[in-house]
């Protein structure tokens, strides 16, 4: 075989490889762009459910006559301003508002104090009971002390849920805790984002 025949040969192969390649390379980008789409697909599934969920939430807040107005309105803002940064703590909100609906109030109490936990947690990067999360949200200024001292109540109100059969709660702690709960589910939320 001549030279020219070998470099013929050669870039006929170099060719056939470069495209092989290029094919690859174009799968590749197209199976890349399909879970693209599906992950797009679930993410707007799971927003729209959301969506529906909160719209369905803000219907039975509204109905519910024996909740005061502020914290009807409190909720609804609670639960929209979490729908866009944490989708769990929003459900939980949801959660929350449904138990109420439902006049499980010690149970929306539990849901509540779940919240806060969690939010703090967050917020301190540590695992510990929740008693010891309030009392290094006092030692760092992130809660007053009476805001301590009403997240201890809602703890102890959990606690009580927790670990009681059919708890019954006076409806003026039930209203005051959720109110102040949600304070400081605000609260917490505005402090955690701002770091």
């Amino acid at each position: 075989m001549k030279t020219e025949d070998w470099l013929l040969a050669l870039t006929a192969s170099l060719v056939i490889y470069l495209l092989n390649e290029k094919k690859k390379d174009t799968q590749t980008i197209i199976n890349l762009q399909n879970n693209n789409n599906k992950l797009l697909n679930l993410n707007s599934n799971q927003s729209s459910r959301l969506n529906q969920l909160n719209m369905e939430l803000r219907k039975t807040v509204d109905k519910k006559e024996n909740l005061p107005n502020e914290i009807k309105e409190d909720l609804k803002k609670l639960i929209s301003d979490f729908d866009k940064l944490d989708k769990n703590i929003a459900e939980e909100l949801i959660s929350i508002s449904s138990l109420i609906q439902i006049n499980e109030k010690p149970k929306a109490l539990f849901t509540l104090s779940k919240v806060i936990e969690n939010l703090l947690k967050k917020r301190f990067n540590q695992i510990k009971p929740l008693v010891k999360l309030i009392e290094i949200a006092r030692v760092e200024n992130v809660l007053s002390i009476e805001e301590c001292h009403f997240a201890n109540g809602i703890r102890s109100l959990r606690n009580k849920e927790g670990h009681e059969l059919n708890v019954q709660v006076d409806e003026y702690l039930t209203t005051s805790s959720l109110m102040i709960g949600i304070g400081i589910i605000s609260k917490l939320k505005k402090t955690t984002t701002d770091r």
